[in-house]
């Protein structure tokens, strides 16, 4: 393939160990004239013997490609050593195809090639067992919690939830269970269970500390106004797009889940999409500015207008949220 080949003849180089390995792999690339040339040399292999081939495909491509090309590589790479996975029998290994096909899986979701990134994520679930949450948890947590994403983003809503409930039943900290809640909530906003998913996230929320009432009265919107002002003190309205970013980990996570529950609250119950978006803006206000700050600046502008009649106050918020 190319036209590469024209200007490298081994012949001409004079002795062999002159000429670096790497450049027979990537110098030159050949491909079969046609597939079913492919096809049929590869039937030549007994069948007992392909995972074996496989295997040392994968081993060689994993020493002749240096670590930024493996990565470029993932994919056939990964592939190769999956079909001879049977031949990885001790621990580093295996733990290293665990990483691998993570990675490709992590790859392949970038491309929105969902059902790829699940069936390399099966792999690497099978390959990890029950055993990794005592001997590699943190491995094995990032592995489930991919694979429950990719379960809900191939439509596999029951193995979804089936992974969720592991990361629930293993997590050694709120944080870890917070991430499977979060997966939970995209999976029941994808098949339309909007109820589901603003339960999931108001039970997220109280984990965080923040406690949401499911089916909030004008009053507690008109509290939650208040609680704003409060929160604001002395500063002018146009002050707060000055604050700093905000970097409490824990904050970070009630606006970030907020704003998932926010998308579906808007055609569900307007109160409580007015109560999510003022308590945004308030812990915008105490704990700093993040990404979704300027949304709620900018809604509760439009709540301040249309439910207190401050038009004038209300606008200087949508020109803060603006700026």
């Amino acid at each position: 393939l190319g036209e590469t080949y024209k200007y490298f003849d081994l012949d001409e180089q004079g002795e062999e160990e002159e000429v670096p390995e790497r450049l027979f792999y990537g110098a030159v690339v050949f491909k079969f004239a046609h597939d079913r040339i492919q096809q049929a040399a590869y039937r030549l292999i007994p069948e007992a013997e392909r995972a074996a081939f496989h295997w040392a495909i994968g081993q060689h491509m994993l020493r002749a490609l240096p670590e930024v090309e493996r990565r470029v590589r993932i994919f056939g790479l990964v592939n190769q050593l999956n079909a001879g996975r049977a031949l990885a029998v001790d621990p580093e290994t295996r733990l290293s195809l665990v990483e691998f096909n993570l990675i490709a899986a992590r790859r392949a979701k970038a491309s929105t090639a969902y059902r790829s990134a699940f069936n390399y994520l099966l792999v690497a679930l099978e390959i990890c067992g029950e055993e990794a949450w005592r001997s590699h948890h943190s491995l094995a947590l990032d592995v489930h919690v991919e694979a429950a994403e990719a379960a809900y983003l191939s439509t596999e809503f029951d193995e979804m939830e089936r992974y969720v409930d592991r990361v629930v039943e293993h997590a050694e900290s709120l944080g870890e269970k917070i991430r499977a809640y979060q997966v939970q909530m995209q999976g029941d906003i994808a098949r339309a269970r909007k109820r589901e998913a603003i339960r999931t996230g108001l039970r997220v929320l109280g984990l965080l500390g923040v406690r949401i009432p499911e089916a909030p009265t004008l009053l507690d919107v008109g509290w939650a106004l208040a609680a704003n002002r409060v929160a604001r003190g002395r500063r002018s309205i146009e002050d707060l797009a000055e604050l700093p970013e905000m970097t409490d980990p824990r904050m970070l996570t009630v606006m970030q889940v907020a704003a998932h529950v926010n998308s579906t609250a808007y055609v569900v119950n307007p109160n409580l999409f007015g109560l999510l978006v003022l308590k945004q803006a308030e812990f915008s206000a105490r704990y700093g500015n993040t990404v979704t700050s300027a949304y709620a600046y900018a809604l509760q502008g439009t709540i301040i207008g249309g439910l207190l009649g401050k038009w004038r106050e209300g606008y200087r918020y949508g020109r803060m949220a603006l700026a």
